[in-house]
């Protein structure tokens, strides 16, 4: 290198300090991919893990899992059973009599002709029918409120719908009259398409 004139020195010297430059990007570069592809590893493995984990304790809960699957088909099979059926507007006025004994505060003398079972509009894609059975009265508030609870804690494949509440026009001068209000309701019984 001491033969080389100052020129061509400077010259190799920068040539190896490009060549070192270039060769150091080219090997951080390489680390940054090397360490990008271990991180992605790791995350897949630690995502395996979890599903390893998971998989391990849902066998371990398969006889769990096998007789709560039980217990809700016969819990469905109950439900399905006691679906309206036969003469669906007689099964649907006999239920709602047989439940309204315990609410001797709601009368309910106006009852609508329900229509024949149509496709399902509560929830989408849902296995059933539905029939709906349009109901008018008089009852006080709280009484009401309760009955409509109570209806559709226990019958859980009915909903009440569409209640309309209008203060009641007092008969009598009575004071319990003046609390009463003129309801309208449509209940909505759902009936297993295969049950005539």
């Amino acid at each position: 290198m001491n033969k080389l004139s100052k020129t061509k020195r400077n010259m190799v010297l920068l040539v190896w300090l490009i060549t070192l430059a270039v060769l150091s990007g080219w090997a951080l570069m390489f680390l940054k991919w090397q360490l990008d592809e271990k991180h992605i590893a790791e995350q897949s493995f630690a995502n395996r893990q979890s599903l390893f984990i998971t998989m391990t304790n849902t066998l371990a809960r398969a006889d769990l899992i096998e007789r709560e699957r039980g217990e809700a088909e016969q819990e469905l099979a109950g439900a399905e059973a006691s679906m309206a059926g036969g003469d669906i507007y007689s099964w649907c006025l006999d239920t709602l009599q047989k439940f309204k004994q315990g609410y001797k505060n709601i009368e309910m003398p106006q009852f609508g002709q329900n229509n024949a079972p149509v496709e399902n509009t509560l929830l989408p894609k849902f296995p059933y029918k539905q029939t709906v059975l349009s109901v008018g009265g008089t009852a006080r508030f709280h009484d009401l409120g309760m009955f409509i609870a109570d209806f559709e804690n226990q019958f859980k494949f009915a909903r009440i719908v569409n209640v309309e509440l209008q203060p009641s026009p007092a008969i009598s001068g009575n004071e319990r009259d003046r609390e009463k209000l003129t309801f309208k309701m449509d209940i909505i019984f759902l009936v297993k398409p295969n049950r005539s």
